[in-house]
């Protein structure tokens, strides 16, 4: 009995101009591949976007590398990929995939670590941050 093979590569809608491309060629490698319709999902829907509302941010402006938004993107890809520790991102956030999950080029390196986004989950609810460590608030509702 003979196995019939698919096609050796799946195209997915662009993202900013740019085609997305799935094969299994052995070139760029990622196990996460579906970042893509998880971030397809967040364009159209904006959720996490509206979720980023939900937070107050007390970091100065002017140091800031990474927007809420960015972060809890990341963080929520993570989650729903299965990275559930922050030390994970440590070495993920290279993932080739996950910059243009979160709308960056795909050649940046310029994602979250697990200090900043420990930031994120040590804020509290409180409308004083007591130490740098906890200065992204979550506002009650």
């Amino acid at each position: 009995m003979n196995t019939e093979c698919m096609g050796t590569q799946f195209e997915f809608q662009e993202i900013e101009g740019k085609p997305v491309i799935v094969k299994n060629d052995g070139e760029t490698i990622s196990s996460d591949g579906g970042l893509i319709l998880l971030s397809m999902v967040e364009r159209r829907y904006r959720i996490i976007e509206g979720m980023s509302k939900c937070f107050v941010d007390l970091r100065n402006p002017d140091l800031i590398t990474h927007p809420m938004k960015d972060l809890l993107k990341q963080r929520i890809y993570g989650l729903c990929q299965g990275y559930e520790d922050i030390n994970d991102h440590d070495r993920w956030r290279f993932d080739p995939l996950l910059p243009i999950a979160c709308n960056k080029s795909p050649t940046s390196r310029g994602l979250a670590g697990k200090g900043t986004l420990n930031r994120l989950e040590l804020g509290s609810e409180h409308t004083v941050a007591k130490s740098r460590y906890k200065n992204i608030l979550s506002i009650l509702l």
